[in-house]
Formats: structure tokens, sequence, C-alpha cells
């Protein structure tokens, strides 16, 4: 057996096969958002998930210290999305955030 359970919460296609289009972080944390919509659960578990899945990635939560706090601070599933729109627009113009202490 493989012990994959933290890697799957990470990276929820790790056994999809290569060809298939699943593999983007933010395709995958936009499919999630859409799931925690029609079947509600705590916001702290979708934080939790929404951080696993967006660390650790070029041009994620790590490279974008103000959106990572705003999403700490969030205190509604839509500030939450609206952390993950900016942070995928971000990703895609190249952009990356400065620490506020830099």
């Amino acid at each position: 057996g493989v012990m994959s359970a933290e890697w799957l919460r990470r990276n929820p296609a790790l056994f999809s096969p290569p060809s298939h289009d699943n593999r983007d972080a933010f395709k995958l944390t936009n499919e999630y958002l859409e799931l925690c919509s029609r079947y509600p659960c705590p916001l702290s578990f979708i934080r939790s998930h929404l951080f696993k899945l967006l660390t650790g990635i070029p041009g994620g939560l790590t490279d974008n210290p103000d959106l990572r706090q705003e999403l700490q601070e969030a205190k509604t599933e839509a500030q939450m999305r609206d952390v993950v729109t900016r942070l995928a627009a971000r990703r895609a113009e190249g952009q990356v955030a400065m620490a506020a202490d830099d």
C-alpha cells in the first residue's frame, strides 16, 4: 500500500493519468469550491484545503504573502473565492507580491 492522504489533499489528481487536463491547481481549487457550494462544510475545512492546494505551487500562496494573509483572515466563502480569483490572475500575469517587510 501507499500512504497518500496528505499528498492527495495537495493534489487530488495525483493518481490521474498525466494526459488528463486536471492537474492545474487552480482548476482543482475551483472544482473544490463548487463542491463546497453544493455541499456546505465549515469554513475552517475549506481554508485548510485551499492552503494545501495553493501552497507550494509556482505563483501560489507562498509567493503571495499578502493574499495568503487575506485567505487566513477570510470570514466567508465568497472572500475565499475572491482571494483564489486574484491569486490566479496574478499567476497568469506572472506577478508576485513582495512581502510586506521587504
